[in-house]
């Protein structure tokens, strides 16, 4: 007789392999608080399959644990088939069944056996409670679920699974009762990123390891756990990965060695190929790979599967429909336009005679813009109308836009002459300009249509101050006014300035006398009341002396000047200097008269136009140097 031993330790490797959902929802062995869609039908047959190598120790016919035999082991098992459907968003069934395929070989003697064999059916029962609506960015949900299995009751190649016991050492063959159990679900799904927390009960049977006449494992009754993960950070591909907690109680006489701890944990990927949502079937195929790292006689197996799945019953297209009214009298208005804004382009649609319009599904991001002439359009979000803040039979209601007509005139202040003048409406409410119009250049008159409100009008013409007025514009009175407009004066032009001259200097002096200082103050004056206005002081001789004698006290003299006006106030670049020694006599040299005509100094005065102009004087001649 083989050692019981060997038995556990193939018979531990699918202990706590407890059948899932196997929809689109969830991961390998965590299932997903949250159903299929209403009407949704899958079909997934999967693959578990290993590699292992299984040593006999005979303790029959040898005393101690004694070396009998090795083998190698490739086994699929179980193949899974499930088919599930959602006849309610809140409710999904579904049916499995499992079958094993083992082949073994005995590397020394060069031969082997393969069985195929059914081996268990079940199903599910899972109820969902959404928290939060189905269509969120997130979505919170607790769910229930419900599941039985049981072995069949024939044995399809009882000669091969008779040969299969000289390898593996008992006959794979599994006869069990009834068994059935519940969990409870709790997941946050989202686009990029989902989890889930189940945790649940499990009643496990007798299992007759090799049929009726094999050997008997009680299994334990077992708390289940997991917590699985998964991503989608792309439409076609889905990233998961779980790892389960199982624990074997002692209760009911269960083998000790399949009681306590049992993990699993296993990584995956799916590449969905779907559709589109109501558009059909669509594809997807899952690769994963499990272990059991804690458990007695660990397994590293792969899983591999290909769901079949779509929606039977397709969501019906929700419309919208609405109502357009004349808020003031309730009547409908017909052939009003409807338009529905979107990242993608404008549609629109016109509300029948009665004033009734139908609009296509919302998504939530529309923009609705309902509007007719004469009337103030309306703005609605598809969010309002979703959210039934906003009713669109009830709520579209349009006002009419009043209007009142305005009239005047527009005229000389001076002569009650009209002018063609430009006049321009701002609408202060509303912050915008209405077109400017143009006053009749023979009559001065205007006239338009205004909506009501208050208005800032701003009336202009060439060679005239502006008029700025502001005006509250009521409907259905009409406003007349009138305006004048003031022409704008031209500035009186500046008084001449004449050249002077300033004599009474001794002969070579430079010196101001009294008469003279009189005489100066009349220049300061000049120079006070016109500031605009710059002088050239010109210092001249009589001919007694050389030429250059003469010219250094010619420039004495106009120096001088420049200090009495500079200490009267008068800017240093407004003044220049400059001197003509001998050289420009008014008078004859030859008598004492001309001598005293032509000692002097003369002022050439001029107005500087700019600013620039004025501190570009102070480049002139510079003022003499005092020693």
């Amino acid at each position: 007789m083989k050692r019981a031993l060997v038995v556990l330790l193939i018979a531990v490797s699918f202990a706590f392999a407890l059948p899932t959902l196997y929809g689109t929802r969830g991961t390998n062995l965590v299932s997903s608080a949250r159903c299929e869609d209403m009407g949704y039908l899958w079909f997934y047959p999967s693959l578990e399959g290993y590699l292992e190598d299984v040593i006999i120790l005979d303790t029959i016919s040898t005393p101690g644990d004694t070396l009998r035999d090795t083998f190698d082991v490739m086994a699929a098992n179980p193949i899974r088939l499930s088919l599930g459907f959602t006849p309610w968003h809140y409710l999904e069934f579904s049916i499995f069944g499992n079958a094993y395929f083992i082949k073994a070989s005995d590397p020394d003697l060069g031969t082997s056996v393969s069985v195929f064999d059914m081996s268990d059916v079940g199903g599910h029962v899972k109820g969902s409670i959404p928290f939060t609506p189905l269509d969120a960015p997130t979505v919170i949900a607790l769910g229930l679920d419900g599941f039985f299995l049981m072995t069949l009751p024939f044995e399809m190649d009882q000669t091969n699974n008779d040969s299969m016991a000289y390898y593996l050492g008992y006959n794979p063959y599994n006869q069990a009762g009834a068994e059935f159990g519940g969990k409870l679900l709790f997941s946050v799904e989202s686009q990029y990123f989902s989890g889930h927390l189940n945790a649940g009960y499990w009643y496990r049977s007798q299992h007759m390891i090799g049929g009726s006449d094999g050997v008997a494992v009680q299994y334990p009754q077992t708390i289940v756990s997991g917590i699985g993960l998964e991503s989608s950070p792309m439409n076609w591909l889905n990233l998961f990965a779980d790892f389960n907690v199982d624990y074997g109680l002692t209760i009911m006489n269960a083998d000790t060695l399949l009681a306590g701890l049992g993990t699993h944990a296993s990584v995956g990927v799916r590449f969905p190929i779907m559709m589109g949502k109501n558009k059909g079937f669509g594809l997807m195929f899952t690769v994963a790979g499990g272990a059991d790292p804690m458990n007695f006689g660990s397994t590293m197996s792969l899983y591999a599967g290909l769901a079949i799945g779509g929606d039977l019953i397709p969501e019906k297209e929700v419309f919208v429909e609405g109502t357009v009214y004349d808020s003031a009298t309730g009547q409908t208005i017909p052939d009003a336009a409807v338009t529905i804004k979107t990242a993608e382009g404008d549609t629109v649609i016109y509300s029948d005679s009665l004033g009734n319009f139908t609009l296509p599904e919302l998504e939530g991001d529309e923009i609705i813009y309902v509007e007719k002439d004469g009337y103030h359009g309306e703005t609605v979000t598809a969010d309002e109308i979703l959210s039934g803040e906003y009713n669109l039979v009830e709520d579209t209601k349009l006002s009419k836009i009043q209007r009142a007509w305005l009239a005047g005139t527009v005229e000389d202040a001076e002569t009650s002459e009209p002018l063609e003048a430009m006049v321009v409406f701002e609408k202060l409410e509303e912050d915008t300009v209405i077109d400017p119009l143009t006053t009749d250049p023979i009559t001065g008159y205007f006239r338009l249509e205004l909506p009501p409100g208050t208005y800032n009008i701003t009336t202009s013409a060439e060679g005239y101050h502006d008029d700025e007025r502001s005006l509250v514009v009521m409907a259905p009175m009409d406003t007349l006014i009138d305006v004048t407009l003031t022409p704008i004066e031209e500035p009186a032009p500046p008084p001449p300035l004449y050249p002077a001259t300033l004599t009474g200097f001794g002969e070579g002096s430079t010196t101001l006398t009294m008469m003279q200082i009189m005489e100066l103050e009349k220049i300061v004056e000049i120079m006070v009341d016109n500031p605009d206005a710059t002088v050239v002081l010109v210092g001249h001789t009589d001919s007694v002396g050389s030429d250059a004698a003469n010219l250094r006290v010619g420039a004495r003299r106009a120096g001088s000047v420049y200090e009495f006006l500079r200490s009267r106030g008068i800017a240093a670049n407004r003044i220049s200097i400059e001197t003509g020694g001998e050289r420009f006599p008014i008078g004859d040299n030859r008598y004492r008269s001309g001598r005293d005509a032509n000692r002097r100094v003369d002022f050439y005065f001029s107005r500087a136009t700019t600013e620039e102009e004025l501190t570009d004087s102070e480049h002139g001649v510079k003022p003499p140097t005092t020693k």
